[in-house]
């Protein structure tokens, strides 16, 4: 599978130039208007990508990982990965030193995002590059960690162009929800929820 393939006709994203990490987590704070994605690449520490509104998607030869504002999706160091996002994104992405988060395995995991996770990311993501590691914003980057390591696993990965549900599937309600539509590659990913970050949502094709 040739990872690069979702760049084809899209703006591409930068990517930040770091030799290492100022400390031990890094937050990478993003608003991207329109539809784009990184070329191939790969980082030598963990990355959590997250974002708090917007879908995105990572591709990696362990397959297609797709996350909803109430997902977020752990890459290991070291893996190669493209990432796109649907319009109107809001980033709030971590990089994260590999001794600070070990374990993390050799492929991709989509985690299930709490409402204290989700806060804690967006108060992380408001500190200062060299934030105080002694301090108050060292000890909720610490609860953070904590958070990210004990988050449930979900299975949401997909081989090549096949078409999953994931997470649990909308019922038949759902066209009366507020609905959060965005394109991923050639489906159409619909977060169905009745109140923000709800955790009811499928894929299918457009």
């Amino acid at each position: 599978m040739n990872i690069d393939e979702t760049t084809n006709g899209l703006d591409q994203r930068s990517i930040p130039e770091l030799a290492i990490l100022p400390r031990p987590v890094y937050a990478r704070v993003e608003d991207i208007a329109e539809r784009r994605a990184t070329q191939a690449h790969s980082h030598p520490w963990v990355q959590l990508s997250y974002a708090i509104r917007g879908v995105l998607k990572i591709r990696s030869k362990g397959g297609v990982f797709v996350a909803p504002p109430q997902m977020a999706i752990l890459i290991p160091p070291k893996l190669e990965h493209v990432v796109e996002n649907s319009p109107g994104t809001q980033m709030r992405s971590l990089y994260i030193a590999t001794e600070a988060l070990p374990d993390t395995g050799h492929s991709c995991e989509v985690l299930a995002v709490s409402d204290l996770l989700r806060e804690a990311i967006r108060h992380f993501s408001l500190f200062p590059v060299e934030y105080d590691e002694t301090g108050p914003q060292g000890r909720l980057a610490q609860v953070m960690l904590d958070l990210v390591a004990a988050a449930p696993r979900k299975r949401c990965r997909y081989p090549g162009r096949k078409l999953p549900v994931c997470g649990t599937s909308a019922q038949p309600s759902w066209r009366r929800r507020t609905r959060h539509c965005s394109w991923v590659s050639g489906a159409k990913l619909w977060a169905c929820r009745s109140a923000p970050w709800s955790g009811s949502f499928c894929v299918r094709r457009a």
